[in-house]
């Protein structure tokens, strides 16, 4: 397991004994952790899919980067392919 993991497995324990322990006590702030939690997660995963479906296209950018303009097109193209693709 890398640190990365670890620590994020470490928040994740925090995360939820703090769920935990604001409910148990009837904690004013519960519905407030609850929404920004809810929130949290649901940001997380949009950007994970953002991530996946964009992943692809970053090396025909970088090939896009390094291109003179009149020959972008050809590049241009195989990036408007994958697009349609994705959508």
């Amino acid at each position: 397991m890398s640190t990365a993991d670890s620590n994020h497995a470490c928040a994740i324990f925090q995360v939820r004994k703090m769920a935990e322990l604001l409910e148990k006590t009837n904690s004013s702030y519960y519905p407030s952790f609850k929404s920004i939690f809810h929130d949290t997660v649901q940001a997380l995963t949009e950007a994970q899919d953002i991530n996946l479906y964009l992943k692809p296209l970053a090396t025909h950018f970088e090939d896009l980067e390094q291109v003179y303009y009149s020959q972008a097109f050809c590049n241009f193209v195989s990036i408007m392919d994958i697009h349609i693709f994705i959508l």
